[in-house]
């Protein structure tokens, strides 16, 4: 991908790789890495976030000179659909919207918070503890975080399978 689809996969990817909202993850830069460590204050909640900076995060950065690539959320939200779709997202899922089910396929549903939500439940499966993961993110409470996590009866059953309990 190049351009502004190249951008906005660049982007997600960075987003994927901190959890951190599109307003943060957008504006990030070298600058902001000492250590191997972001280190941000957040736009919404102006908190400071510490977290380890990924090597791809650091790859993006550097490919477009040091700083993330400039878009519009508005437009970011219009690419990154386009990206998805071209990359084979398209299982038909069922959405409520307004108080009515509809049908789609998963790409009509990406967006920039996609990516955050996608970062904190990789975060999450891969065994990063519960209040690990907010001090990340800025949630200040267990019940609102975990509404971020998008983890499947299927997979929940997976983990649970090999736990003590269900032997005995």
């Amino acid at each position: 991908l190049c351009g502004s689809h190249g951008i906005a996969r660049d982007l997600f990817i960075i987003g994927c790789h901190t959890g951190m909202r599109f307003s943060d993850y957008s504006k990030l830069s070298l600058k902001d890495v000492h250590d191997g460590v972001i280190h941000v204050i957040t736009q919404k909640c102006k908190t400071p976030v510490d977290i380890p900076a990924h090597p791809r995060v650091i790859q993006i950065l550097t490919k477009h000179g040091g700083t993330a690539p400039k878009i519009s959320g508005q437009k970011f939200n219009a690419y990154i659909k386009d990206v998805c779709k071209e990359a084979g997202i398209n299982e038909s899922i069922i959405v409520r919207k307004s108080g009515k089910h509809i049908r789609c396929e998963k790409w009509e549903l990406v967006s920039s918070h996609t990516a955050r939500r996608t970062g904190l439940t990789n975060m999450y499966k891969a065994g990063i503890p519960t209040y690990r993961c907010m001090m990340i993110s800025g949630h200040k409470t267990e019940q609102v975080f975990l509404t971020y996590l998008r983890i499947t009866q299927e997979e929940n059953a997976q983990y649970l399978k090999d736990n003590p309990f269900f032997k005995m």
